[in-house]
C-alpha cells in the first residue's frame, strides 16, 4: 500500500525519469547534483510544467520508494535540510541522494543481467 501511494505521489513519468537520471550507472548517486539542472532535465525530457515544489515532493517520494536518503544531515548546511555550494561565481542548491553501496551493486548486476541476449 505504501509503495503504491509513493508511486501515485511521484507519478510513473517522474519515476521513469528518476530511475534513469539517478541510476547506479549515471554516477549521480552519492554525489552532489545541481538541483536546478536536475529539475530542468526532468521538465524538458517529460514536457512537464511542474513547480519546484512539485518536483521536490516527487523526488522525496522516489527516494522513499527505494529506501534512499535525500540530503543527509551530514551533507547539509547548518540551516538544516539544504545543501548550498558555490560553483564558480554562482551559488547553487544541491541534491544528494545517499544510496547504500549494496543497493548500487544490486542495480548494476540487475542491469548487466538484463543486457544478456538470453
Amino acid at each position: 500500500v505504501n509503495q503504491r501511494q509513493l508511486l501515485a505521489e511521484m507519478g510513473q513519468v517522474f519515476k521513469a525519469w528518476a530511475d534513469v537520471y539517478f541510476s547506479a550507472t549515471s554516477e549521480r548517486l552519492n554525489k552532489e547534483v545541481i538541483r536546478s539542472e536536475a529539475f530542468e532535465d526532468c521538465r524538458k525530457k517529460n514536457n512537464l510544467s511542474w513547480s519546484t515544489q512539485k518536483f521536490t515532493k516527487a523526488l522525496q517520494a522516489w527516494v522513499k520508494y527505494y529506501g534512499y536518503k535525500l540530503n543527509p544531515k551530514d551533507k547539509c548546511n547548518s540551516t538544516g535540510n539544504r545543501i548550498v555550494r558555490r560553483i564558480g561565481e554562482s551559488t547553487h542548491e544541491m541534491i544528494y541522494i545517499a544510496a547504500d553501496s549494496t543497493e548500487i551493486i544490486k542495480q548494476l548486476s540487475d542491469g548487466a543481467q538484463r543486457d544478456l541476449p538470453f
